[in-house]
């Protein structure tokens, strides 16, 4: 149900807008999603001033610049609208684009996306030193090469191929590992305990003691034992190494993703082209140049994501890559 503020002129609006529907109903749903700060302010958006703007685009709490101003498009076509409408006096537009692009900054500054963003050589030489824990090195390592969560806490060391380096996976998936992959998984796989700060403490439950299985990824608990560890497990490890790796963005979901860009970036590099040219270089202006390459990457990644998908990710954080 819309919970629109001042429906009926917005309905107005998007009967009479350029858009077509699948675009009209997001609009709608950003109408929506703006309603509390309008009724707060008891005005239309269309109405807003600079501040009211910021405070606007902080309310739906976004990580993504490309999102917000993806929002302030349409909040722009708006208010143009309301404008030769007569409906607005204000010849001051805050929805043009360099007064958003200087907003946007400010609510989301760069360290932020170079957080959200990470390469491998992040994961080496700033996270690594601060997690002290092998399995957790090698949890977040894998997670980075693309190996999902389902197919981690399968892995078995007789899944692993020294002389080729790969590792078969559950899923039936042959993936391409490096040394630092193949170094983690064979000592984590010789642990006899965990201790998550690295520190070793003397317990007489044993709780520190993992319980031998035939996977990677083993478990200190004597409840309810399984030979794998639950998805829930490697959440908390993650947390752990959230923490300890001092970025707020890691998740089994962040570090994937990463990878996956990581991946496309080196395989293009390997061909002497950056990742910028390889996801926005047109012809004719019209179709992307390497779109069909890409999607091959994506698929040996692991990934159902489409290119046009990576693209508008990436778009957040092409010039820091």
């Amino acid at each position: 149900m819309s919970t629109m503020y001042n429906s009926d002129q917005k309905i107005r609006y998007m009967n009479n807008c350029r858009f077509e529907d699948t675009t009209i109903k997001l609009i709608e749903k950003i109408f929506n999603a703006a309603q509390i700060e309008e009724e707060q302010y008891g005005k239309d958006l269309s109405e807003f001033n600079q501040i009211e703007v910021t405070d606007l685009l902080k309310s739906f709490n976004s990580k993504s610049p490309r999102r917000l101003k993806s929002n302030c498009f349409y909040f722009n076509d708006y208010y143009l609208w309301c404008y030769e409408e007569g409906l607005v006096d204000s010849i001051v537009n805050p929805y043009e684009k360099d007064i958003i692009d200087a907003i946007v900054s400010d609510i989301i500054p760069t360290k932020q996306l170079n957080d959200k963003f990470f390469l491998k050589d992040d994961i080496t030489d700033s996270y690594f030193p601060n997690i002290p824990d092998v399995s957790n090195k090698f949890i977040l390592y894998a997670h980075f090469l693309g190996i999902k969560t389902d197919e981690l806490i399968n892995l078995k060391i007789s899944d692993l191929n020294y002389s080729d380096h790969t590792v078969k996976l559950i899923t039936r998936r042959i993936v391409k590992v490096d040394s630092l992959f193949i170094n983690l998984m064979v000592n984590t796989n010789d642990q006899t305990q965990y201790f998550e700060d690295g520190i070793e403490k003397e317990s007489k439950f044993n709780k520190y003691d993992y319980i031998p299985t035939d996977y990677v990824i083993k478990t200190c608990s004597t409840r309810n034992i399984k030979d794998t560890v639950n998805v829930s497990y490697i959440i908390h490890r993650l947390s752990v190494i959230k923490r300890q790796a001092g970025n707020d963005y890691i998740s089994s979901s962040t570090i994937y993703n990463n990878g996956l860009i990581n991946y496309v970036k080196e395989k293009y590099e390997e061909q002497g082209i950056s990742i910028k040219t390889a996801l926005y270089q047109r012809i004719n202006q019209k179709l992307y140049t390497y779109d069909k390459q890409t999607a091959i990457y994506i698929k040996e990644y692991g990934s159902k994501k489409t290119v046009r998908i990576l693209r508008m990710e990436v778009n957040d954080y092409i010039d820091i890559l």
